[in-house]
């Protein structure tokens, strides 16, 4: 056994190719060991170094949206391991899922959870025993391998190569990556096993990270949107509220919630008031049928005043709100003052 520096946070030992599990923190990582203890097994030209391992690496880690970040890591895989269709299997409340699939050549990503059990994009069998052993299996001819002939994918879809490896985070399990190769058997060869292994740890931490900046994000965005709403309701100035509910709610209510608090809610009964028919809303009363005459506000027009000198009317049809603010009582509620500045809003050549 050799030990190698490498600029990783925690210590590396490379052993004789050969071993494909990951136990704490020791890795067979036989793509990083010197030409004299690997030259038997991996083939000219497959010998894969450390800076390949580091540039997938920096790929995978330098995205933190989610989907974005599985569509790199997908590639990435794919691209690392010479395979030409992979799937990314994650651990959901419990139960395993099928987050992903890529298909190189022609180009297909497909990103949606959906069950894993019964799939036909997957084989469901060595995924699961992938994740209940813990090791990496390679599968390097399909055909003649016989523990996982039964199962209806590689019945249907007949890959010659496949590899399944688990994604390790503190222990557990967190997720399973499979890989196919539908040309060649015998495609993944120890050196790309260990480069696959040391990815699918790398991508386990990656897609943990990810889920909690979104998670941050989104509790950050609602923090905004709350801030915002707080900030709209103490405003000094009532039009600015009010010009949210016209709007459909803002930033305050859902749309249906503010149309039901400016619509009619006491059915045939109508109240008498000057300028024509009127009802309750929620907090609000709206004009149903206007009397022309004096009233030049349209039907739908909800309005409020108050025995202290306010009067408010919104006019969604004329995308209009209006505040009057005086030091008076009642003259300000209603009467000839606030009937007077209606109609110099909506006609000021009137007198």
């Amino acid at each position: 056994m050799t030990e190698a520096a490498a600029p990783f946070d925690v210590p590396i030992v490379l052993t004789a190719p050969g071993r494909r599990r990951t136990t704490g923190f020791s890795m067979d990582l036989p793509w990083l060991a010197p030409p004299s203890q690997t030259s038997s097994t991996i083939r000219a030209g497959e010998r894969l170094d450390l800076a390949a391992a580091i540039r997938a690496t920096e790929a995978i880690s330098a995205e933190l949206v989610i989907d974005r970040l599985i569509a790199r890591l997908m590639r990435t895989l794919l691209e690392s391991a010479g395979a030409q269709r992979g799937c990314l299997i994650r651990e959901r409340a419990g139960a395993l899922a099928l987050e992903a699939s890529m298909t190189i050549d022609p180009d297909t990503m497909s990103i949606g959870a959906r069950a894993l059990q019964g799939s036909a994009e997957v084989p469901e069998a060595l995924v699961l025993y992938v994740a209940r052993t813990r090791e990496l299996t390679v599968l390097t001819d399909v055909h003649r391998d016989t523990r996982f002939a039964s199962d209806r994918y590689f019945t249907r879809a007949q890959p010659k190569s496949a590899l399944c490896v688990p994604m390790l985070r503190g222990g557990k399990v967190t997720g399973v990556l499979y890989l196919e190769n539908h040309i060649a058997a015998d495609v993944f060869s120890p050196a790309r096993c260990g480069l696959l292994q040391f990815l699918a740890t790398q991508a386990a931490v990656s897609l943990e990270n990810a889920m909690l900046y979104g998670r941050l994000d989104a509790a950050s965005q609602e923090l905004r949107r709350a801030n915002e709403n707080l900030e709209i309701t103490r405003s000094p100035s009532p039009i600015r509220f009010l010009e949210a509910l016209r709007t459909g709610g803002g930033k305050i209510l859902r749309p249906a919630t503010t149309a039901t608090m400016t619509s009619n809610q006491i059915g045939a009964l109508k109240l008498p008031h000057p300028g024509g028919a009127w009802d309750f809303g929620f907090g609000v009363a709206v004009l149903t049928e206007p009397d022309p005459s004096t009233m030049p506000s349209a039907a739908g027009t909800w309005q409020w005043f108050g025995a202290y000198g306010h009067h408010f009317w919104v006019d969604p049809s004329a995308k209009l709100t209006v505040v009057v603010l005086t030091n008076t009582a009642f003259a300000g509620m209603q009467g000839e003052f606030p009937d007077a500045v209606r109609r110099a809003v909506y006609d000021p050549a009137q007198p």
